[in-house]
């Protein structure tokens, strides 16, 4: 399988473009590798962002897709692993997601073996753009969270606004009397299609 196909499996159900926040959420770095979103919510799992920074650069660089993963020796991975602790346990879990993540028709996160809460409400916020309305477990997500809903209602604000001057604006068309209108600038946080491209 060539790297365009790999990538293809990988942002294959990722429709949504999260926003880039000030704390550096380690699932904002990988996006929008949906498998990598899910393996470092797993690897989270019981052990910190600290210790995770010392392996996860070397994982990537080994295993950027999960095809690459699937194919891998278990027992380099257990051993790059293994300053994580349950090296063995960590290696079995990735490798049964992987294999559901690749040949299952899942629906959502929480169908795959190991990926537990947090990994699921990672998946949810970053893959899907689906933010909820209960705060999650985890301190630093949770962060993100209040962050990103906080963005959320102001767009939503914004958008009303619009949406109330639209009559007004009719009107003056309607009259006759067009008023000039500047182009747009680009916003921080707009999608440009060469962004696009990449989802």
């Amino acid at each position: 399988m060539g790297a365009e196909d790999e990538n293809a499996l990988v942002v294959a159900k990722v429709k949504f473009l999260p926003r880039r926040s000030p704390f550096g959420l380690i699932q904002e770095d990988v996006f929008p590798s949906e498998w990598l979103v899910l393996v470092c919510g797993m690897l989270l799992n019981q052990t910190s962002r600290k210790q995770i920074d010392r392996v996860f650069p070397m994982f990537v660089e080994k295993w950027s897709s999960p095809v690459r993963f699937i194919e891998a020796d278990r027992i380099e991975i257990e051993t790059l692993l293994r300053p994580l602790g349950l090296a063995s346990r960590r290696t079995k879990l990735l490798f049964d997601m992987t294999k559901t993540y690749l040949t299952s028709d899942w629906a959502h996160a929480r169908e795959l073996p190991g990926v537990g809460t947090y990994g699921s409400r990672s998946w949810e916020i970053f893959c899907v753009g689906t933010l909820g309305d209960e705060e999650p477990r985890d301190r630093a997500l949770t962060l993100y969270w209040k962050w990103a809903r906080k963005h959320e209602r102001r767009e939503k604000e914004t958008s009303g606004k619009r949406e109330e001057s639209r009559p007004e604006d009719e009107e003056t068309e309607n009259s006759g009397h067009q008023r000039a209108s500047r182009p747009r600038r680009r916003q921080e946080g707009d999608l440009t299609c060469e962004d696009a491209s990449h989802l």
